[in-house]
């Protein structure tokens, strides 16, 4: 059972007793009711809960209601017979009806429309989401660790924080919401526009009339896949490192006496051989997970494009569909009731032609959104570069500036997380699973 369904029994449990105990003589069976604050962790908790689905797909959703509106919009503006793709122009005086009587714009159906403003306008949400989550989970933090079995749970063990301050768990400001979007509307337009080196495996431009001796443009060469054949030694020196430090950081992270824990972590990190290899097998690290990460959202960006392409181009030729037969654009619909039963089903049918390049397309655009919703690329070597400047302050817990320093960890973890995830097989298909059961017609 989770935590969080744990609180939410003890919480109405406890309610319940005691709302039956009132109602009795004896208060001898009164029970007391929770502690205050797990209130707010079940309340949060049922918040944050209930938004899984939104924070997952709602960018997904948006995709898709984009691409069925425009079909809608093409069968509304032909008749039976007509061959007809969700990229066709729509009549002007269409357009100015559907303005008017409904308050709508026919959809656009651009690249960055359906990439990148969907992931924009989801930021609000993310941003609420995370606020309330970081309070709930800095809460159930205070509680007392566990004993460490693995590198994990021993670095959240010694690194365990027991105080709750401001700094911990803000929510980001209006100015700071619309900064962030701005960036990652930059992002995600640079990405199209400069994915074909990584997808296609080089730019796409006529070489017949290039200059000589160009240096290749932004996103050209240098931000396809890298060659990692030096990740040999890396993956060896990374394999050393984590052997010597595991040991190390379990030990101290079970020891009771808390001067035992901090003084052989101490002496771990005062040898000059330990600190020049966690520093240098960080930094290289990090370097290849900026290049291949980079090369992998480029490659989702170019996926994508392709994918929507296809969507927009592909044909549906009405008069060779049993269920439109008979169909115009003479709904005769009863006020109060449903789209007549002509309309529906030649909608559906049509749908089902579209449907598996719209699926795979929301598909693909998933892929980005999981990879770009890690930031600039770069972070996990800048946040280390930082950390990892002063071992010796951080032996010593002598951090010249411990807020700006804990912001860089929160930045590093939050981002290995964020990477982490969207390279989970698990969870890709998960995610799939829920696309194809929003697109795919009953």
């Amino acid at each position: 059972m989770s935590r969080f369904m744990r609180y939410t029994s003890i919480f109405a449990g406890a309610w319940l007793l005691s709302g039956t105990s009132a109602h009795c003589d004896s208060p001898q069976q009164d029970l007391p009711l929770p502690q205050a604050y797990k209130s707010l962790l079940v309340s949060a908790g049922a918040i944050t809960g209930s938004s899984q689905e939104l924070i997952q797909l709602e960018r997904s959703v948006q995709r898709l209601q984009a691409l069925r509106t425009a079909l809608t919009i093409q069968l509304l503006n032909h008749n039976y017979g007509d061959t007809i793709t969700i990229a066709d122009a729509v009549d002007a005086n269409f357009q100015t009806q559907l303005k008017s009587r409904q308050g709508l714009d026919v959809p656009v159906l651009t690249q960055d429309a359906i990439l990148c403003a969907p992931r924009t306008s989801h930021i609000q949400a993310v941003a609420q989401f995370n606020f309330l989550n970081a309070v709930v989970s800095k809460i159930q933090e205070l509680s007392k660790p566990a004993a460490a079995t693995d590198l994990a749970s021993a670095l959240k063990a010694v690194l365990s924080s027991y105080s709750l301050s401001a700094a911990d768990v803000s929510l980001a400001s209006k100015d700071a919401i619309d900064a962030l979007k701005n960036r990652q509307q930059k992002r995600c337009s640079s990405d199209i526009a400069n994915f074909d080196a990584s997808y296609y495996g080089v730019r796409i431009e006529d070489l017949s009339v290039a200059a000589a001796g160009a240096a290749p443009s932004a996103g050209g060469a240098e931000a396809a896949l890298p060659a990692l054949s030096f990740l040999g030694p890396i993956g060896v020196l990374i394999d050393t490192i984590v052997g010597i430090v595991t040991p190390v950081i379990i030990e101290a992270s079970n020891l009771v006496d808390e001067a035992k824990r901090e003084e052989a972590i101490r002496k771990f990190l005062s040898d000059t051989d330990n600190q020049n290899a966690l520093q240098t097998s960080g930094r290289e690290l990090a370097r290849l997970i900026d290049r291949y990460t980079l090369a992998k959202r480029l490659r989702s960006s170019g996926a994508f494009v392709e994918a929507l392409e296809a969507a927009k181009a592909t044909q549906i030729n009405l008069g060779k569909l049993d269920e439109c037969k008979g169909f115009d654009r003479k709904f005769d619909r009863v006020s109060g009731s449903p789209p007549n039963a002509a309309f529906i089903l030649c909608w559906r049918a049509a749908w089902q032609k579209l449907e598996p390049t719209v699926t795979s397309a929301l598909k693909l655009a998933d892929d980005y959104d999981r990879l770009a919703d890690a930031g600039d690329t770069a972070t996990a070597y800048t946040t280390y570069l930082n950390i990892t400047k002063d071992l010796g302050a951080i032996r010593d817990n002598s951090v010249t500036n411990p807020n700006l320093f804990w912001r860089y960890v929160t930045q590093l973890v939050g981002f290995a997380n964020t990477v982490q995830t969207a390279f989970s097989v698990d969870n890709r298909e998960k995610i799939h699973k829920a696309i194809e059961g929003l697109s795919k017609a009953p």
